[in-house]
């Protein structure tokens, strides 16, 4: 039954896939654990990815309707550069097949890559210097005396994180995930340290992350492999 049961996960998720997940002269047994351990990751990572991203792109929209005047601060003259603006051009047109358009609907259309990008250096004179870095204080309340910089940094790190997840790519063999998940929670706390504290209560990460011998034995039992 194991050698079928391989046979028929590499047809239906491709040999190259699964062999991705195994270890120098692993059997397939830690290979299978490996691949499946790896959904129950990334599963379990969604929760503080969700909040990270939405926290994020909601206070940079709050301080900058604060500090333009009008929820559409993205259509004032300068705020963005042009490969913002293409982004917002798609976004407009992805609202807009559901009137009213308003705000709200381009804001969420907007991709992570669009909020991760006004924090970057190009930006930093026109948006986070001026007086003071008032804007990143705002965005950031909770930040401490972490630099633009650094904030910039983390969020570039916790995307690259999100895109893997998000492209079922392997996460299993980071040997630094517990350290990419705290990181994660406490760029959530820099926004909002309630935010933060809420989704504790569905996020199981480090349940998950101890849990790879309980996938592996699961796996030998349903499937009789060794």
């Amino acid at each position: 039954m194991s050698a079928q049961f391989v046979s028929d996960l590499y047809f239906a998720l491709s040999r190259d896939r699964l062999e991705a997940y195994r270890s120098a002269n692993g059997s397939d047994l830690e290979m299978l654990t490996n691949y499946f351990w790896n959904i129950d990751l990334i599963e379990a990572l969604v929760p503080c990815l969700h909040a990270v991203e939405l926290a994020l792109r909601n206070s940079i929209h709050a301080a900058l309707t604060t500090q333009y005047g009008t929820e559409m601060w993205f259509y004032q003259p300068g705020v963005l550069e042009s490969s913002e603006l293409i982004q917002l051009g798609k976004a407009f047109q992805y609202a807009a097949r559901k009137p009213p358009l308003v705000a709200g609907k381009i804001v969420a259309a907007l991709s992570f890559g669009f909020w991760l990008a006004l924090l970057a250096g190009r930006y930093e004179q026109r948006l986070w210097q001026p007086n003071n870095f008032a804007l990143q204080k705002i965005v950031f309340p909770h930040a401490n005396r972490n630099s633009q910089q650094q904030i910039s940094q983390r969020f570039e790190t916790i995307a690259k994180l999100r895109n893997r997840c998000f492209h079922h790519e392997g996460i299993w063999y980071r040997t630094t995930l517990q350290q990419e998940h705290a990181d994660i929670h406490q760029a959530i706390e820099w926004v909002s340290p309630t935010l933060q504290m809420a989704i504790q209560s569905v996020d199981n990460f480090s349940i998950v992350l101890a849990g790879r011998d309980q996938v592996k034995a699961d796996l030998a039992q349903r499937f009789g492999l060794t």
